[in-house]
Order: C-alpha cells, then structure tokens, then sequence
C-alpha cells in the first residue's frame, strides 16, 4: 500500500511534488526466501497541506501462489475515517487497486487529513487467499505551508513597532522544512538560540530585552529533510534570514492641556444626553513619545470604572458632555498601545 505522486513535478526543495508514505507485507504462505520471512518496509512521508490531498493512491497483492480465481475488495480509511472502497483488478499474478489524483479524489480526502501525522490504513477481503486478508497502516505528516511566497521571516507580519518581547515570527520558505533555528544572535549563540521541529509557519518567540532605542534583530535558518523524504532530516541551509522590529515599551507623555467653550458641533461624545443639557468644550492636548508616536486620545468620567471613549491625536477635539461634569480625564496612546497616565481636565 501506498500513498504518492503529487502532482507538479519538482523535488524535496520544491515541496510541491515530493512524498511518499508505504507499508508493504509479506503474506505468501510457504516462504522458502529468508527475505521474504516476516518482512515489512514502511516509509513515512511529508508534504505540505497545500497539496497534501493531491497524491495518489495504490494497493497491491502480488504472488505465484495466489489462487487465480482470487477476488478482492479493499476499504481504505484515513484517521479511522472511511476514504473509499475498491475491488481490486487483476494483472497476471497481481491484484491492484489504484486511486489517481482528480477533484474526486482531492474532494473526498482533504476533508480527512489534519495537519500533523495522518494514518492510512487498507483492510483487505481477497477471499480464498486468506493470507491476503489482512490490514496495512502507513503515516504521512502533514505541515503548514510557508507564510509567504519568498524565503524570510516576518516579526509580527511586518510591524514596524511592538510594545512586548513576546512576539511572533512568520516563517517562509522552499522545499519542506523539518526544523527551525531562532536566535536574538546573528552568529547563533547557544545562549540566544532555540531549535524547533516545524509545525506551523508561525511560532511564539521573545526578542532580547533591552532599554536600547535600537531595533530588535532575529535570525532564522531552515533545515530540510533528506532528499529520501523518508522523514530523516537533510542539510541546514547556508541562508540566514532576518527581521528587526522596534521594541518601545515606554509610555507617552502628555506635556500640555488646553480647553475652551464652543458652540461648534462635537466630535467626540462622552454623555450622551439632551441637547439641552450639553455642553461641548474644545480640547487640545499636545504630548510627546520618542519611538512609536502618539496617535490617539482616551477619554473617561472616572479612570477604571467608567467607559471610554477614544480620538484621534493631532486636532482639536470637540468633547460632548453633561453641563454638570465639571472634570473629564484625559490619556495619550502610543502606535502600540502604551498609555500615559490619567490626567484630570477641569471643563467648567
């Protein structure tokens, strides 16, 4: 039994055509060649999840002594879950099944597979072989495709800023990759550097903290499997990529307030109340932050308990409120999130 033949062409660098998983057994009775006794060849394959659906199958039954009147019937399963059943057809001394690749096959199968080790597994009914009525098991592993088209890596999908060292790192790449080095080093310090088994494009990393206003640097290196793609693990691959973000943990500072009546329309509302009991002051707040920026405004009745209503930073804002509040709260927000404390705004 095997699983194979997906469709493109290419090679292991490709990971487009590439993959094979198989269980072969040997059940002829009166084995006279010591090979032939107790023997098994399993081979386990791996392949992308792009095209993970798109292979072929086959079951086989071959031998001398195998009656000619022998019919077959084979139910193949993915997972424990039923894939297909097939009566297998006769060629001289070899019974075959075979399930090439079309949208029938991809359709019915894809639904089947999950990322991660799959088994296929065939149990076969060949009647009055008896020794051919037995089940075969084989694993193909399927992984996450590259999260992009290009070789690289990506720190949080290209932000130019972060407030926290736990980030993630997108992973692209050629071929199929078996493992991942990571490193905060760019010459691959064991103290900086970690090794994952590829599963998923992106994974959780921490850049090396810092008070430095410089970027935060990671480097990345893929190694692939064997060119056997039998699951055995091939060369590292001499590229090293590379990705550097701004870490700014630092918050904004508000360095000045300025409020005034109007009889313009609001453009911000914290009450919301009759006309008749509004008022709407002109609030202009100026503040400062050295690394990301400031780009809005937060304002509240009462810091913790009260809601929150945002602006944009950078104009006079037009605040809606109840003639009796006589002081509004007021924050800065940086492009990542980093907030200055409250601060209290008379608005009487």
């Amino acid at each position: 039994m095997s699983y194979s033949g997906w469709p493109g062409g290419g090679s292991i660098d490709s990971g487009i055509s590439v993959g094979m998983t198989r269980q072969m057994k040997t059940f002829e009775p009166n084995k006279t060649n010591f090979a032939c006794v107790s023997y098994e060849n399993t081979m386990v394959g791996t392949v992308r999840e792009s095209v993970a659906s798109m292979g072929e199958f086959s079951w086989q039954l071959y031998g001398n002594t195998i009656p000619e009147q022998t019919e077959c019937s084979v139910d193949v399963s993915v997972n424990g879950r039923h894939w297909f059943s097939a009566d297998a057809e006769r060629f001289g001394v070899m019974w075959l099944v075979r399930k090439t690749y079309d949208a029938e096959l991809e359709d019915s199968l894809k639904p089947l597979l999950t990322r991660g080790v799959n088994e296929l597994s065939s149990q076969s009914d060949c009647a009055e072989f008896t020794y051919g009525n037995a089940s075969l098991t084989a694993t193909i592993n399927v992984l996450q495709d590259s999260y992009g088209e290009f070789g690289g890596v990506s720190i949080n999908d290209g932000d130019d800023f972060t407030n926290s060292t736990a980030v993630n790192l997108n992973l692209s790449f050629d071929g199929i990759v078996a493992q991942v080095a990571v490193s905060n080093d760019g010459g691959f310090s064991k103290s900086q550097t970690q090794i994952f088994d590829y599963k998923d494009n992106t994974i959780a990393w921490n850049l090396r903290a810092s008070t430095s206003k410089l970027p935060r640097k990671v480097y990345i290196r893929y190694r692939l499997f064997a060119d056997a793609n039998d699951s055995t693990l091939g060369r590292w691959e001499k590229q090293v990529y590379s990705d550097d973000i701004i870490l700014d943990e630092a918050a904004p500072v508000i360095t000045g307030m300025r409020v005034s009546s109007t009889t313009s329309r609001a453009t911000t509302v914290l009450d919301q109340v009759s006309k008749a009991r509004t008022k709407v002051k002109a609030i202009t707040i100026t503040a400062k932050d050295d690394r990301s920026g400031v780009a809005g405004l937060d304002f509240t009745a009462q810091p913790g308990t009260g809601k929150i209503v945002k602006a944009s930073y950078g104009s006079t804002i037009k605040l809606a409120l109840t003639n009796s509040r006589n002081t509004v709260y007021v924050r800065v927000v940086d492009a990542v999130g980093n907030t200055s404390s409250w601060k209290a705004l008379s608005t009487k």
